[in-house]
């Protein structure tokens, strides 16, 4: 997938078209920060190809990869096959709805047991980002525009991991230098 899998990682589940985690690999070869790997993953096979025709056309194709799995198989891949440390795992604004058995409605907050932000993916996230020793700052983003939807998924991390909210949003940049501890931003951002 990537020309030095060795290299830091950033993992972006739920990835669509993969345009947030595109302009983060485009911004972050321009800069002189270190080098980073890109992998966006999503179970649409519609947006991933769109991705990695994008990611072939921008020449970031060598940092910046997509593939088709679920949230759980991607984790685990990294974490058994990947060779690098991974610095994030991204969750930008899962779609809280889903339709309602044979209803045709919808509802506000996610059935945590299938949602993308599951138990198991947040256990599989703790587990990953605690593998292996990096230097700076890694962590867990979780975004959401629905308050509900990010207080649900902040209560799941809360109950069931020790990861911790950091109490300064400003501690964080890309390869800003960080304890162990890890230090993230409150406004999602959890390690």
């Amino acid at each position: 997938l990537f020309a030095d899998p060795t290299l830091p990682l950033v993992i972006d589940l739920g990835c669509g078209y993969g345009v947030s985690l595109m302009g983060l690999c485009y911004k972050r070869q321009e800069s002189e920060d270190e080098e980073v790997n890109f992998l966006g993953v999503d179970m649409k096979t519609k947006a991933i190809r769109y991705a990695n025709s994008v990611s072939k056309r921008w020449d970031i194709a060598t940092h910046c990869a997509f593939i088709e799995l679920d949230a759980l198989s991607a984790l685990r891949w990294a974490r058994e096959r990947y060779l690098g440390p991974v610095r994030w795992i991204m969750c930008q604004f899962p779609s809280p709805f889903a339709l309602q058995d044979g209803s045709g409605g919808n509802c506000q907050l996610p059935d945590l047991s299938t949602f993308i932000v599951n138990r198991e993916v947040i256990l599989e996230a703790e587990a990953l980002l605690s593998k292996g020793s990096l230097d700076g700052v890694r962590g867990l983003l979780l975004q959401s525009q629905v308050e509900d939807v990010m207080i649900a998924m902040k209560g799941l991390v809360d109950s069931t991991t020790k990861l911790r909210v950091a109490p300064d949003p400003t501690t964080v940049q890309w390869g800003a230098q960080g304890d162990s501890e890890n230090v993230v931003p409150t406004e999602g951002w959890v390690s």
